[in-house]
């Protein structure tokens, strides 16, 4: 089982974050062996009050994790900081407002680690999402993971597996 740091990047929305915990727990967190869990809180959509929910259900799935709560709430501050803390190869990050609805394939764990690709994406972002434009993805192995286009190289915020090298690279820019 790989051993992988874990990202995590929110707003003070216990609603939400509750779902993608329990979700991804279940289909996910049992693939992989998570070694140190970086989660970072902004006062986005909530209230401090919201926000010390959200530590409460973190510590309740990750009881030693480390919890950034910045006074002023800014998502690419957040992504940075959450970028310049995995110690593992590859780390997972997640967003709280998404929700697993399948398992993560451990073949494409193995797969992954032989491959120079970057970032896995779990999801094929919307084209409006993306931070550089021009996606297009495939499928490996009919496994719901996709890969950028690597003529025109890409990455996203949304779920994925990162090297933390280039995760390092992007967060000191």
């Amino acid at each position: 089982m790989e051993t992988m740091d874990l990202t995590i990047v929110c707003g003070s929305r216990p609603f939400l974050l509750e779902q993608m915990l329990r979700t991804f727990s279940q289909y996910i967190f049992c693939s992989i062996r998570v070694k140190q869990v970086h989660v970072n809180i902004d006062l986005h959509d909530g209230s401090e009050e919201d926000r010390q929910a959200c530590i409460k259900l973190v510590r309740h799935y990750f009881s030693d994790s480390h919890v950034n709560m910045p006074k002023k709430k800014s998502f690419g501050r957040a992504v940075k900081y959450l970028w310049s803390q995995p110690t593992t190869d590859r780390f997972l990050h997640l967003e709280d407002d998404w929700i697993a609805n399948r398992t993560l394939p451990t073949n494409l764990i193995d797969y992954s680690k032989r491959s120079s690709i970057r970032q896995w994406f779990l999801v094929k972002p919307r084209t409006e999402q993306s931070i550089f434009s021009s996606y297009r993805y495939r499928p490996i192995n009919k496994i719901p993971f996709y890969l950028p286009n690597l003529k025109k190289p890409s990455f996203t915020t949304s779920p994925s597996i990162v090297t933390t090298e280039f995760a390092l690279a992007v967060a000191a820019r």
